[in-house]
């Protein structure tokens, strides 16, 4: 079996954009999408309870194209509570922990498995988005979706620091 540690490039965070159960949400992929695999490693519930849907060295279907270089979590939400679907930042401090929590464990796992992170960036999944007008920054004219609600790579950059002093720099992933 090849390293898949090797050649992950990204830990993504997502945010479910909605407010379903787990169950709901698997059955949407299996149903609607077709899919075989889940769209995350781990999903986070709003008490910050881990869901562990696949193991990390097996891809996920978080951002297409990309999976192969990928860990994704995702947390319950993101969304207001209402009819329309109002992009929000509605984690709660269970939700937040459990994120460092999950992130930490994948880079343990990473380390372990070879990758020594200095490639690797934490980023949302908007960050995948078209830069359409070349400023190094995906504006929210530019996002393909809002996910995961909040600004990942600028919340979680002071870790990756730690790893590699080249992570100041914001190199967005190229695009399809």
């Amino acid at each position: 079996m090849e390293n898949r540690a090797k050649n992950i490039r990204y830990i993504v965070v997502h945010c479910q954009a909605g407010h379903g159960t787990l169950a709901s949400m698997q059955n949407f992929w299996k149903t609607s999408l077709g899919w075989k695999s889940p769209g995350y490693a781990t999903w986070i519930d709003y008490d910050g309870t881990r869901h562990k849907l696949s193991d990390y060295n097996n891809p996920t279907n978080g951002v297409a194209g990309f999976n192969s270089q990928c860990l994704h979590m995702s947390y319950r939400g993101g969304v207001l509570q209402t009819d329309v679907k109002v992009a929000a930042d509605t984690r709660t401090q269970a939700q937040k922990n459990a994120i460092l929590l999950e992130i930490f464990d994948m880079m343990h796992w990473l380390k372990e498995n070879g990758n020594d992170l200095q490639n690797v960036m934490i980023v949302g999944h908007y960050h995948f988005s078209d830069d359409k007008n070349h400023n190094g920054a995906i504006e929210s004219w530019e996002r393909i979706k809002e996910c995961p609600s909040f600004d990942a790579y600028l919340e979680y950059k002071s870790i990756m620091l730690k790893e590699n002093p080249l992570y100041a720099e914001l190199k967005l992933p190229k695009n399809r």
